[in-house]
């Protein structure tokens, strides 16, 4: 069955990277996320409905983060100087252990590049890689009513990736090179997901995420870092259509993101923090209620940055969905009563 299911998707693939290829193009001319943190925005994976009871979802995703805009307040300052380019794959699982509980872990490997051009040269590049952080949370579907379901989110960001990366001198480099960020953070949410919105096949997604971060040491433990609070609210609507045997999903997404300047020890740290926000377009393509591939890219409508800082001129994501059902007698882990 399972090489059937290959041998559809194979078929059904062959004409996808032309047609994403344009997708990307004509949105391609866009800005993105801006940032200006350690390691990566993970808090951005965290808003995946529950999965259903008995079902592994398994996610993977390659982000692309290319940052070569300048901007002081809300003004994109004419200067090309420093860029950025952060790469960031993702992998994801997601498990219903019962009817409302379910769990959800992330890791993830990142590559970051900063290239510095001056009068002088044609520019001198950084490079960085290494495992970023890791997240472990539970979802619990509190209410459901109506073909919609209000779901809580909890749990930790985990400090796996290195946070004290030095370059070949030994000087340790800027924290928004890390892969990690050395601290363990909490996370918390909650969220709204409407079936058969406006009409069949159409539904609707409200998420609030916060990441709240804790200190960090830096330079042996002489200095205490802390990276400014996470606080991102989205409105989404997905809609479904029939293409040939296969299922299309197109998406629009609002994400509305604030961050809080970072601090060392009791002092704000400067040029870090702002809000944001953003229109998300995506697809997804459902070759089989198991298999799915997917693709996204953001485009800023409003940004207030705090101070002086680099901001993302494109941002894209391309991956892929597994969902795979689970027997009672195959289950993964020993099946659960709701409480």
């Amino acid at each position: 069955m399972f090489i059937n299911t290959i041998n559809i998707l194979l078929r059904k693939i062959k004409w996808f990277p032309a047609f994403f290829m344009v997708w990307i193009v004509q949105t391609g001319n866009v800005h993105g996320q801006a940032c200006c943190s350690g390691g990566v925005p993970i808090s951005n994976m965290i808003g995946v409905r529950p999965a259903e009871i008995h079902h592994l979802t398994i996610r993977g995703t390659y982000d692309g983060n290319y940052l070569n805009s300048f901007f002081t307040g809300s003004d994109k300052l004419n200067e090309n100087i420093v860029s950025r380019y952060s790469q960031t794959v993702f992998i994801q699982g997601i498990y219903g252990i019962t009817e409302r509980l379910s769990i959800n872990a992330l890791m993830n490997w990142v590559h970051h590049k900063r290239t510095v051009t001056s009068a002088y040269s044609d520019g001198s590049s950084t490079k960085v890689s290494g495992f970023g952080d890791a997240i472990l949370l539970g979802q619990y579907k509190l209410i459901k009513f109506n073909e919609a379901s209000i779901y809580l989110t909890g749990g930790i960001k985990i400090p796996t990736g290195k946070s004290d990366v030095k370059d070949e001198n030994g000087i340790l480099m800027a924290a928004d090179l890390q892969p990690g960020t050395g601290s363990w953070d909490m996370i918390a949410g909650a969220g709204f997901v409407k079936s058969h919105f406006i009409r069949p096949g159409m539904s609707f997604t409200s998420t609030f995420i916060s990441k709240l971060n804790t200190y960090s040491e830096r330079y042996n433990g002489q200095q205490n870092y802390k990276y400014g609070n996470d606080f991102q609210f989205l409105l989404g609507i997905t809609d479904s259509f029939f293409m040939k045997s296969m299922l299309l999903n197109p998406g629009l997404l609002v994400r509305f993101w604030h961050t809080t300047p970072d601090k060392i020890e009791d002092s704000l740290f400067p040029n870090t923090g702002g809000t944001w926000i953003y229109l998300a377009p995506s697809v997804n393509f459902q070759f089989t209620d198991m298999i799915s591939i997917f693709g996204s890219t953001e485009i800023p409508v409003y940004q207030k940055l705090t101070g002086s800082q680099l901001s993302t001129t494109i941002r894209f994501a391309l991956g892929f969905q597994l969902n795979i059902s689970t027997s009672k007698n195959k289950l993964l882990i020993p099946e659960m009563k709701d409480f």
